[in-house]
């Protein structure tokens, strides 16, 4: 069978060196209004996966991290085109990741799971359990905890040395699609969830409001 081709928008992983822009031009199928490397804004890269992208990461000294539907988190490097490594553990659909301290990354899935990878051997350094439905959102706190945001309707904190969740956040009436870290004060961590509210919380945790209503659907993205 054909591998499965699925597409991403260049300009949301980051600006493109022209090395690459030759790279792609010349190997992969680049759909653009212009095909020049001043306007990005409309161009694609077609990337042969073993299942559709569901989620994508730039990561440092590496390329991009891509999570798959079918839970797999693929390394490329941008430069040579190549799949620098594939890290699997996840059952279903991953649907976050987030660059975790150094050489590390973390992602979550509808499995219900959140893995803490190694980058430089591809192995699966913890797997943080607790949440009971799949989780849709990972974060990294300045604490180096990390956040996460579930269908369970939950909020959680860990602690990922050891694997443990410290806090738990409840307040919403329905699943949790997202949440961001405000690091300049007024530091805060601010959630969104299918009951049409976002809400406010400490780092510790603590509810601290929840912003005037005014949504009259689910609130499923947030930018901070």
């Amino acid at each position: 069978d054909e591998p499965v081709l699925d597409v991403c928008s260049i300009d949301s992983i980051r600006e493109i060196s022209p090395d690459e822009l030759d790279f792609f031009d010349n190997r992969a199928a680049l759909q653009s209004g212009s095909h020049g490397a001043d306007d990005m804004s409309t161009s694609w890269i077609f990337a042969k996966t073993d299942a559709p992208l569901c989620s994508i990461l730039c990561v440092p000294k590496i390329g991009i991290a891509a999570g798959t539907c079918k839970g797999s988190i693929r390394l490329w490097n941008l430069l040579t085109g190549q799949c620098s490594g594939n890290l699997l553990g996840h059952t279903a659909e991953v649907t976050c990741m987030k660059n975790f301290g150094e050489d590390q990354l973390v992602s979550c899935s509808l499995d219900a799971n959140i893995k803490i990878w190694n980058l430089m051997t591809g192995a699966c350094i913890r797997s943080l359990l607790g949440h009971s439905r799949p989780v849709l959102w990972v974060d990294v706190l300045p604490s180096n905890n990390l956040i996460t945001a579930s269908q369970d309707k939950t909020l959680k904190i860990w602690d990922a040395p050891k694997g443990k969740c410290v806090h738990t956040m409840t307040g919403h009436s329905a699943p949790v699609n997202c949440c961001i870290v405000m690091s300049e004060p007024p530091q805060r961590i601010v959630s969104a969830s299918n009951d049409r509210l976002i809400k406010m919380w400490s780092f510790a945790g603590q509810f601290q409001r929840t912003l005037p209503k005014g949504h009259t659907d689910a609130v499923t993205c947030l930018v901070g």
